[in-house]
């Protein structure tokens, strides 16, 4: 059954071809319309003939040869004619035509959208200046509406940042902040934690029964030592910092944040580490003194800093970095162990 469909479109196609190839005059265009008029005609029954996609490429190929025939002789309008034609014509060119500048590679878009989400403060001519210096001749325009159709502001006023990235724009920075632990009487003691935000090191832990400004300013610039200060320190709004606190450390750190009222994300990187202190060492154990509770505490900061793999950094060890082993290892792989607060936790390292 397809066959002979198939076959019979492909003799009617063979045909219509043939006749707009084969010169005639106008006697023989004018029969062959009129007997082709006459048997669409006979074929129908209804008072308006139906004319196919075929026979309307046939009329409208010999009707536009006519020059002599009366439109009587018609039985169609030579609007429809016409409309024929230019349905003929619209299927002859079948390809899109797109004019205008060629498209843009789906690299170039990429590299676009790579320069805008890696220079926030760059707009549309300063994007379109790094392209020309890598010789990409990109339209301001064109730039525009690729950084609009992937929800970026095209525009060039100063875009807001997270609070992550103005940490990184800092080589060195430090968070600090307070927890408190109850002694085995009931007397109330204040650790005040300070961390280094890149690296997660323990910066110090110190212990104090009534912490003041001045001591936790003489702290931090022990802390500091003939080391390079850091360029800024977070610190939440709690009173025992003074109200002039961050003036009293323009001397010894450059930018001194105070975090906003009631938001502890802000400073969430201290904060997880005081988690971490808490969960891993001081509830379980019953301190009796300041003195007692700071060795604990250093014992803990050099299990920290030096044994204690974290996740924030790829699983690896704050103040050392991962030895990693080969893929063949020997048998007689030798382990030695290491002990924290008696058992509490343990560390291990090849052994030699």
């Amino acid at each position: 059954m397809f066959s002979t469909v198939f076959d019979l479109t492909f003799r009617i196609l063979l045909g219509w071809i043939r006749l707009l190839s084969t010169p005639l005059s106008q006697i023989e265009a004018e029969n062959l319309f009129l007997r082709y008029q006459l048997q669409v005609l006979k074929r129908e029954v209804s008072t308006l003939p139906k004319f196919k996609p075929f026979d309307r490429a046939i009329l409208s190929s010999l009707g536009l040869r006519l020059t002599r025939l009366k439109e009587s002789c018609f039985i169609v309008k030579p609007e429809t004619l016409l409309s024929w034609h230019r349905r003929l014509v619209k299927w002859k060119w079948t390809y899109r035509n797109s004019p205008g500048r060629p498209p843009i590679t789906a690299e170039i878009k990429t590299l676009i959208l790579k320069m805008k989400s890696e220079n926030r403060l760059w707009g549309v001519p300063r994007i379109r200046g790094e392209l020309l210096k890598l010789g990409i001749m990109v339209a301001e325009s064109t730039i525009r509406k690729i950084l609009r159709q992937n929800g970026f502001d095209p525009a060039t006023h100063r875009p807001s940042i997270s609070w992550w990235e103005f940490i990184k724009r800092h080589k060195k920075a430090w968070a600090c902040d307070f927890f408190t632990v109850e002694t085995a009487f009931l007397e109330t003691l204040y650790v005040f934690v300070v961390i280094e935000i890149h690296s997660r090191v323990l910066v110090g832990i110190r212990v104090s029964a009534e912490p003041s400004s001045e001591w936790i300013r003489n702290t931090i610039v022990d802390l500091i030592g003939f080391e390079d200060a850091p360029g800024l320190l977070i610190r939440d709004g709690d009173i025992l910092y003074g109200s002039d606190f961050k003036s009293r450390m323009q001397t010894y750190i450059e930018h001194v944040v105070k975090t906003p009222p009631e938001s502890p994300k802000a400073n969430a990187y201290v904060e997880r580490v005081i988690g971490s202190i808490q969960r891993e060492c001081t509830d379980h154990h019953l301190f009796f003194s300041a003195r007692h509770l700071q060795s604990t505490l250093n014992e803990y900061q050099t299990y920290y800093c030096s044994h204690r793999p974290h996740q924030g950094i790829q699983q690896k060890i704050p103040a050392l970095p991962i030895i990693l082993l080969p893929t063949k290892r020997p048998r007689d792989l030798q382990i030695a162990k290491t002990s924290f607060f008696s058992g509490l936790h343990h560390s291990y390292k090849l052994a030699g």
